[in-house]
């Protein structure tokens, strides 16, 4: 029987059962996967899927028993079937997984109860392997097209960087490498499946508070990052309002940070999101009125908020390094005197199921572990080049081999826009 939920959502529904196992294999049995045990976790998510069924998640019967799904639905669903007591895939499957990457994925006989210090971890050498496939079916028949890979940002907490290009096969181009990203510039008509890749190495550092003398942004980077308006960041009469009732007469630049910390993680679910349905003149409206959020939303919240009282924020986008199944993800910086720069990501509140283990609950605020920054807009971005997501489109995420592969596909037509395939060596 189809259980069709909201109207509005059902249109979101066009995903394949095999392809939502895959989804929820990668949120639940990645270290299992990657140890090559992918049968059994498929068997796992399979009973999982259907426990989340018979538990309320809506889904698309279109006959012979096939069932057709929205990723983002079940992202959300699995969350908030967790916290009311639904459904218990969340609590013992997906928080322990997360738990155990940041513990560099070692899962039996650990103990994840309490977080890692990220500053206390030390440098260490990485191997990623990154590696963009882009569906050029939709580009003109000529011309010239870039076709986008990220790169790592050197700074404090990324050093010793080299890359290496890989050549893609039957594809000439010419290749031009920037701070963040490079392009491959190839003429077309090109093969309807073109792969930029490239072989990363350095040495990376966890990210914490360092006390030091007082410092000032100048001029121009405070204007930067104070300003109104700036993709998802929306510093609207509505967003300054909410900062002066959260900051509640509080002046000191650290304690409204943490205050807008705790507020972004109270009271919110970490969710998908569908991009295509956000009012890009009200971006953070949905947000909190919904009370849901993705990590670029709940991010881009958090900036909002901090600028809306004169204090300097922007977002981060990079990839996490946890050892096998790296992660494409977005956090923010704050400008304190007090440390610089300094780093909050709210993938703390899935790791503290929902905020409720005080342990874990701000393990990321004011310090984050090894990362691998790539974008640090608006000076710092990266995108994908010539090709461009439609306005709306789904992402799917599957293990693959020692990695993880993040597919972007059409909703209207089902087709691939591209791939990304990320895989994290430690190589110390």
């Amino acid at each position: 029987m189809e259980r069709s939920g909201d109207d509005a959502m059902a249109r979101y529904r066009t995903i394949a059962e095999p392809l939502i196992l895959e989804f929820l294999m990668a949120q639940g049995w990645r270290q299992e996967c990657i140890r090559g045990e992918f049968a059994e976790s498929r068997q796992s998510a399979a009973a999982a899927l259907d426990a989340l069924v018979a538990a309320g998640l809506p889904f698309r019967d279109v006959g012979d028993g096939e069932r057709l799904f929205d990723p983002v639905e079940v992202y959300t669903f699995t969350r908030q079937a967790g916290l009311n007591g639904a459904n218990d895939f969340w609590a013992t499957r997906c928080v322990p997984t997360g738990r155990a990457m940041v513990w560099d994925g070692r899962i039996g006989g650990g103990d994840f109860s309490l977080p890692p210090s990220p500053i206390d971890l030390g440098p260490r050498r990485y191997q990623v392997k990154l590696s963009r496939t882009y569906n050029t079916r939709a580009l003109p028949s000529s011309g010239r097209a870039r076709l986008r890979l990220p790169l790592p940002i050197e700074d404090a907490a990324l050093t010793d960087l080299s890359v290496v290009i890989e050549p893609s096969i039957g594809v000439t181009a010419s290749v031009h490498q920037a701070v963040g990203y490079l392009d491959a510039r190839l003429d077309l008509p090109a093969p309807d499946e073109v792969t930029v890749s490239a072989d990363l190495r350095f040495t990376a550092r966890g990210v914490g508070p360092t006390e030091g003398t007082a410092r000032q942004l100048n001029e121009a980077d405070a204007a930067l990052y104070l300003r109104s308006a700036e993709g998802l960041i929306h510093v609207s009469p509505r967003i300054s309002a909410l900062a002066r009732t959260i900051a509640d007469g509080e002046t000191r630049p650290s304690r409204l940070a943490l205050l807008f910390w705790r507020y972004v993680q109270d009271g919110f679910v970490v969710s998908g999101k569908h991009y295509d349905s956000v009012d890009p003149h009200k971006p953070l409206d949905d947000v909190l009125d919904q009370r849901i959020y993705n990590c670029q939303f709940g991010s881009a919240l958090m900036v909002s908020l901090c600028r809306a009282v004169g204090i300097p924020a922007r977002l981060v986008t990079g990839y996490l390094l946890y050892a096998g199944p790296g992660g494409f993800h977005t956090w923010l910086e704050v400008w304190l005197e007090e440390t610089g720069w300094t780093p909050f990501d709210l993938a703390s509140w899935d790791l503290s199921l929902g905020g409720t283990d005080p342990l874990w609950r701000d393990c990321f605020a004011g310090q984050v572990d090894h990362r691998m920054v790539v974008e640090r807009p608006p000076r710092l971005f990266s995108g994908p080049g010539s090709i461009r997501l439609p306005k709306a489109w789904h992402l799917l995420v599957a293990i693959e081999g020692g990695g993880t592969r993040y597919a972007f596909h059409d909703l209207a037509t089902g087709d691939l826009v591209y791939s990304e395939y990320v895989e994290v060596i430690r190589l110390d």
